[in-house]
């Protein structure tokens, strides 16, 4: 009789860890899906947050949170190719993905000045180089890059999160910068490009998204 308790309070105990670790999942399933997924709402911050949180979970809590997400759409597939490029190590390098033709046009030679293209790092801030691909035929598939990343070591340090740290400096550095200033065909692009990526570094107004445990 004492053992039949003992073993269903372990059998209850159970049941609720794994309720908890559902609901923790879901939550950050969720988390992922109110990111924003189109390059002309990216926000530093919001994939700053999201991009750490993600880390803390660990690499396989991370890959299952990625795949749960993952919808066939060119916006939401570009958007696993990012975090996966700012949250993974990739020993080989990370190639451009071939989701069509950049928009700007940009230079190959200066597009190898960026290893993560379409992101550049600037003081630990991700930003994106381009507006957007002029699709030719369908985008690369994420379900391929995440497969490629159960391989590789997750990044070792946060990006960027202090309350403290400024965004807009961080954008003035990579828009001063010479590889940004030749990296645009016709250098014209320059200009407009520099609004997107200050842009890009300013809070967006909406609730923090944040995960199951709480980061912001």
């Amino acid at each position: 009789m004492i053992f039949r308790k003992k073993l269903l309070g372990l059998l209850v105990i159970f049941g609720w860890f794994l309720a908890l670790a559902s609901f923790a999942h879901d939550a950050d399933v969720e988390m992922l899906r109110k990111l924003p997924n189109r390059l002309s709402n990216y926000c530093c911050v919001d994939y700053v947050r999201v991009v750490n949180h993600l880390r803390h979970l660990g690499k396989f809590q991370a890959l299952k949170v990625l795949e749960a997400d993952r919808r066939e759409s060119f916006d939401e597939e570009l958007k696993i190719h990012l975090i996966c490029r700012m949250l993974f190590l990739n020993p080989a390098g990370w190639k451009p993905p071939r989701s069509g033709v950049p928009f700007p046009n940009v230079g190959t030679g200066a597009m190898a000045k960026f290893p993560l293209f379409p992101l550049a790092i600037s003081k630990g801030i991700p930003f994106v180089l381009i507006k957007g691909y002029e699709l030719d035929g369908r985008g690369e598939s994420a379900a391929k890059c995440l497969e490629l990343c159960h391989d590789f070591p997750v990044e070792t340090r946060d990006l960027a999160e202090n309350a403290s740290q400024d965004y807009e400096s961080a954008a003035r550095a990579l828009i001063k910068s010479d590889d940004f200033k030749w990296l645009y065909i016709p250098q014209g692009a320059w200009s407009s490009m520099s609004k997107e990526i200050l842009n890009q570094a300013k809070a967006r107004e909406a609730e923090p998204i944040t995960g199951a445990g709480g980061r912001n």
